[in-house]
């Protein structure tokens, strides 16, 4: 497989294996690694909702200015979209235990993040955690433990508010592997009529498979505090390294590069950091997938700076990369 890090990303024929082999990457990632409270079916239907969400005639239709007032919950208006996808496609009743109700609020949030990125805030974030919670998006394993009656820091609400980090980051990888799919199927495929590499596994590969566990309905138990609210940082819960028990079995028991991650990480408090917390396999595949996918963040808000020469085509300015992000950003209508 393709070193994404030291791939020559400057050359046409570098730049499309590069994303070929990112394809393969989230392809197997969805195979192999454990999701937090999600099992890897559910996981698989939410890559294939995110993927469709891109062509989706319902999101399409949606006016550009529609729901801005703030007294209007943009989640419900997403979903009473009709969203061009089947849910019954997406969420295959004998691989995914989940009910009507559940399927259709995931769709509806992965939709809303692929397509809607600019509507989303607070409000909606809250009503989309509440639709996860009441249509039992999570299961009934990590839904059980000490509930202190329902409210925001009970364990039912902490693992769905870990459903939610692991949507959002499954929806952000699975359409941008997508978008840079559909540009090496412009960009290199000479005969329309060739078959073209499978993006996402099918149904029967993931029957076929051994698949992962999730990580367990106790993963936040090796805090030593429980987990944090600041709504300043992040709508959703999070910790820091130093809330964690690395001694605590449950902590021991987690994957080595999932233990190295959450002891490690970062005091700053950052907008990443609810998702690195509560979908550490996730995020650790979006670490992986940054240097083909992003600009640098260090680089992202200086945009004065050119473009590192070794990583990109020398022809292509920085100017010209902004310009046609953004008319990606005005065709999805995303946020950016």
């Amino acid at each position: 497989m393709v070193d994404l890090n030291t791939t020559p990303l400057q050359t046409a024929e570098g730049r499309r294996q590069a994303i070929e082999s990112t394809a393969a990457l989230f392809r197997d990632h969805l195979l192999t690694s454990p999701g937090t409270v999600l099992p890897s079916a559910v996981r698989l239907g939410i890559a294939k909702c995110a993927a469709a969400a891109l062509t989706c005639d319902g999101c399409d239709d949606l006016a550009r200015d529609a729901c801005l007032a703030k007294s209007v919950s943009f989640a419900d208006v997403c979903a009473d979209i009709d969203h061009t996808c089947a849910v019954c496609d997406l969420f295959p009743t004998d691989l995914c235990d989940l009910s009507s109700d559940a399927a259709a609020a995931l769709t509806s949030s992965v939709h809303a993040i692929v397509r809607h990125q600019g509507r989303l805030n607070e409000t909606w974030y809250q009503d989309t955690i509440d639709a996860f919670q009441r249509t039992g998006v999570v299961g009934k394993g990590f839904r059980e433990g000490d509930d202190d009656g329902g409210g925001k820091d009970d364990p039912e609400r902490t693992a769905v508010c870990a459903a939610f980090c692991e949507v959002a980051f499954l929806s952000a990888c699975a359409s941008g592997v997508q978008v840079m799919r559909m540009i090496v199927d412009v960009a290199f495929r000479t005969d329309p009529d060739a078959p073209k590499p499978a993006l996402l596994p099918t149904w029967k590969e993931l029957s076929e498979a051994s698949l992962p566990e999730p990580l367990g309905p106790h993963f936040p138990s090796f805090l030593r505090r429980g987990v944090r609210r600041d709504a300043d940082v992040a709508f959703a819960p999070y910790f820091l390294s130093a809330d964690v028990d690395v001694k605590h079995p449950e902590f021991l028991r987690l994957p080595v590069d999932v233990q190295n991650l959450l002891s490690g990480l970062p005091d700053t408090k950052g907008p990443l950091l609810p998702a690195s917390c509560f979908a550490p396999t996730d995020f650790l595949l979006f670490e992986r997938l940054a240097p083909l996918m992003y600009i640098p963040l260090s680089d992202v808000i200086k945009l004065h700076k050119p473009l590192e020469p070794t990583r990109n085509c020398p022809t292509v300015s920085r100017h010209d990369l902004e310009a046609v992000a953004g008319s990606l950003a005005q065709a999805f209508l995303c946020s950016y």
